[in-house]
């Protein structure tokens, strides 16, 4: 049981919900949330989650370590920030490495069937995969063209990162990314896209491919721009070597051989197959029934 490395997922609940009657859709990210909890904690001694107040009865039968409320921090923020939802995975790298120890945050659809290893966990920074800006939808001629105030972006960036997982050693770099990346959001000269119509209807990016012509924009644009795209554009500024789980991107037979060695599962895509769905819901059902006992789970 490796107790060197700390685990945390993240949950931002900035969209209205009813905490007693969670519609499918809580209920599958909670049943996620229990199996990455799951196969996390048998490797890794200290599993924590940071979330909000609102959120944390969804969350509470889990037995992290220990659950954080430290994103209620972003409770007052407009709700034209909501489509920067990965503004709450950034908060919690913030968090974390104030605690001066290294970590790694995981997505809640993120499953660690065996520990990381140990290359990967020993570097300075690391994610799960490359992302080459020119195939990936990041439209940077969206991004380059509208905001005013770049911050590490300055330095442009071929790939972007993955960041399924995503670890640090070097914690002082992370403190000045965070930092970084709320001013950044949050500068004055940015609030041009707050101008353009938030697209609801392809709000986690299923129409993926915008030009500088759009009058819409998807909240998975925002996200990916500073989670993924501006960390690449941070690491490179300031020469920090990024080491990668996957080397490649595509998700051919190599990826699948590779993610198998590593016991490594992120169901991005899946997340929309009603077998897998179905495979998680099961599966995080018998991890309760059988009050968490991992034996019992294998076992039966």
């Amino acid at each position: 049981m490796n107790n060197k490395i700390d685990i945390y997922l993240s949950f931002w609940g900035f969209k209205d919900f009813d905490v007693s009657h969670p519609n499918d859709n809580l209920k599958f990210i909670i049943n996620m949330m229990t199996t990455s909890w799951f196969y996390a904690s048998e490797h890794y001694e200290n599993v924590y989650l940071v979330t909000d107040s609102k959120s944390k009865p969804l969350f509470s039968n889990i037995p992290f370590t220990k659950i954080y409320t430290e994103l209620d921090s972003l409770s007052d923020v407009n709700p034209k920030y909501y489509r920067y939802w990965s503004l709450g995975k950034i908060k919690t790298m913030e968090f974390a490495a104030g605690f001066d120890r290294p970590f790694v945050q995981i997505d809640y659809d993120v499953f660690l069937r065996k520990p990381l290893p140990e290359w990967l966990t020993s570097a300075d920074l690391f994610c799960q995969s490359p992302e080459p800006v020119h195939i990936f939808p990041y439209n940077l001629d969206v991004f380059y063209s509208n905001f005013k105030h770049f911050g590490y972006s300055d330095t442009r960036s071929e790939n972007a990162y993955n960041c399924g997982i995503f670890g640090v050693n070097n914690l002082e770099f992370i403190k000045r990314f965070s930092k970084s990346a709320f001013e950044f959001v949050m500068h004055d000269e940015n609030d041009w896209v707050f101008n353009l119509e938030h697209d609801l209807d392809n709000y986690n990016g299923s129409n993926l491919y915008l030009s500088s012509y759009s009058s819409k924009l998807a909240g998975f644009q925002c996200a990916i721009w500073i989670e993924q795209y501006y960390l690449a554009c941070a690491a490179k500024r300031e020469g920090i070597n990024v080491k990668l789980l996957f080397d490649g991107w595509e998700r051919n037979e190599e990826f699948s051989r590779t993610a198998e060695k590593y016991g490594y599962i992120h169901l991005m895509e899946g997340k929309n197959n009603p077998e897998r769905v179905e495979q998680i819901n099961v599966f995080a059902n018998k991890v309760v029934t059988k009050g968490f006992n991992h034996d019992l789970v294998y076992g039966s």
